[in-house]
Order: structure tokens, then sequence, then C-alpha cells
């Protein structure tokens, strides 16, 4: 449980929060990544804070419920700017948020 809250659902939920607080309401929930313009230097075409976001994916995807275990292989990568996302990445946040709070709770609770 505390690896789930430490590696996996904590990093996406403070991804879907940071969205939120840029973008606002306009567009209901979305995941995005953090830009970092000063240090990131493109390599290979993709910026630091995606690579970071693939990162968590690849190596603690394996920690996520099976649902949003199924869906977030669909944005690694170019993935994440298929247009076929737009449909499910709010799902996908809709898991990491319920799960974050879940797992949050029962962590606590002990």
């Amino acid at each position: 449980m505390q690896r789930q809250l430490e590696k996996l659902y904590t990093p996406l939920f403070m991804l879907t929060k940071y969205h939120e607080f840029i973008i606002g309401d306009k567009g209901g929930p979305n995941l995005t990544y953090i830009s970092d313009l000063i240090s990131s230097k493109p390599q290979g075409g993709v910026d630091r804070g995606k690579r970071d976001l693939d990162s968590i994916i690849l190596n603690y995807g394996y920690l996520a419920d099976d649902e949003l275990m199924g869906l977030l292989p669909q944005i690694l990568g170019a993935g994440f700017y298929d247009a076929r996302n737009k449909e499910t990445v709010p799902r996908m946040v809709e898991l990491i948020v319920s799960g974050y709070e879940r797992l949050r709770k029962e962590y606590f609770a002990e």
C-alpha cells in the first residue's frame, strides 16, 4: 500500500492536480506532465517531464489496480498525444484520484 502511494498514485495524482491548477476547469479532468523549461533540453525530441511520466508508468505501473494498469500503456511515449486518448484519459484520471483517495484513507487508518 505504501509503495503504491509513493511510487505510482501520488505522482500521478499530483500531475492531475497540476493540470487542474494550470488549466482550470476548462476541459475537465486530464493528465499532463510538468514541462521543465530550464533544465530539460529535449533528448530525442522528448521533454524531461514526459520522460519522467513514462518512467513512472514503466517502473511502477504494475502497482496500479487492474483497470488502470490496462489503460496506462496508452499514454506512454507518443501515445500520450493520440487523439483516441481524449475519451480514455478522463477515466484514467478518475481511477487515479479514486485509487489515491482509497489508499490514503486505508494507509492512515492503520
